[in-house]
């Protein structure tokens, strides 16, 4: 038997007493190469030559290999805590950068539960948001403030009311599939590369080159692990059971009686159905991920995305195709800046993800 919503009072309330509490994140990277970079670009099928060829980043004005915007992720994702056994949704985020994240980069990562707000919604009943606060330093020198937000849902519950149960999964013919995959080919052409980004021939309303992402399979959630670390739970052999003595509520047992990580929800479809999904679905930083390519494959090698904030609104889940679109909502030639608005849409027409980046086309000295 699960938790129930009888059990979350006083785990909340003593979660509520850490707010503002800062500690170090254990960080998956902290010394940031081109490898890496490069690594977590690929994983997010990103295959711009400014993220992973240190020759070709060198003629640019950034002189060397700079990280997309979301590459927080592979530093340091903040987790939700305090809630053992109350499934986590990442729910989206807010970055805020002094200058991108660069090859060569040492950085530290330190976080603080910021709220935590009880909501009431159609997917699990009574969940709850926590919000934590991030600040990611090279040293001294403050590189990014990234606040990620994310629902705690009891399992049993979402399962119960099935919210998403009647969604259909769709069956893709051999002509759809040939159809994406010229997509694919076609998008690179799109892609601004080494061309200046002139904010005199930008207009509002001017729309970005679409990309695609998917039909999404279990493959891309393993490029996406690949490039962005395993992260907290992802354990092998003893070091899993390891955990699991010192966090027993971790595992999720799978068909076999074999307690697996709670992450397994990305590819397992029994488990996944469990927590009330209709099959396994992407990650949410993956997603925000899509909408960075998005942005930066239109912005080029002249500018750079000094923030972005996305809100994810309804799970993607493995074989949905979505498209991602975008469009210029100002431009502002005082400041070098503009601010594009995008959003990822799945093949059905559901709005899954939303955002909003603010792009510069001065590159900081202190790069």
């Amino acid at each position: 038997m699960g938790l129930t919503a009888a059990d979350l009072p006083p785990m909340v309330e003593a979660l509520r007493a850490r707010i503002g509490q800062k500690y170090e994140l254990q960080q998956v990277n902290r010394l940031i190469t081109a490898d890496i970079i490069g690594r977590y670009a690929l994983g997010v099928g990103d295959d711009n030559p400014l993220f992973r060829e240190p020759e070709y980043a060198a003629a640019t004005p950034f002189g060397r290999v700079i990280a997309p915007p979301t590459f927080l992720a592979t530093v340091a994702r903040t987790r939700p805590q305090g809630l053992r056994g109350v499934h986590a949704l990442f729910a989206g985020l807010r970055i805020e950068f002094e200058r991108p994240v660069c090859e060569g980069d040492r950085l530290t990562s330190v976080t603080a539960l910021d709220s935590l707000e009880e909501r009431q919604g159609k997917y699990a009943g009574t969940s709850y948001v926590q919000q934590n606060v991030t600040t990611h330093s090279n040293g001294d020198e403050l590189v990014a403030t990234a606040t990620s937000y994310s629902f705690r849902t009891l399992r049993d519950e979402a399962r119960d009311r099935g919210k998403y149960q009647a969604l259909t999964r769709k069956t893709f013919s051999a002509d759809e599939i040939a159809e994406i995959k010229q997509k694919y080919l076609d998008e690179v052409k799109a892609r601004r590369g080494g061309g200046v980004l002139d904010l005199s021939q930008i207009r509002v309303g001017d729309e970005l080159p679409s990309l695609i992402k998917g039909p999404l399979s279990v493959a891309d959630v393993i490029c996406w692990l690949n490039g962005v670390g395993a992260g907290v739970f992802i354990k092998s052999s003893r070091q899993w059971y390891e955990y699991l003595d010192r966090h027993p509520a971790a595992g999720m047992l799978n068909e076999y009686g074999v307690p697996d990580a709670p992450e397994c929800v990305h590819w397992d479809e029994q488990i996944a159905q469990k927590i009330g999904m209709p099959g396994p679905y992407d990650y949410g930083w993956q997603r925000c991920a899509w909408l960075g390519h998005l942005v930066t494959d239109w912005i080029g090698d002249h500018a750079w995305v000094q923030q972005i904030r996305i809100e994810l609104r309804a799970p993607n889940y493995v074989g949905d195709l979505t498209t991602l679109t975008g469009s210029v909502t100002s431009v502002d030639p005082d400041t070098k800046s503009l601010t594009v608005r995008m959003q990822a849409v799945d093949h059905r027409g559901r709005l899954t993800a939303k955002g909003e980046a603010r792009v510069v086309t001065e590159v900081p000295a202190h790069v």
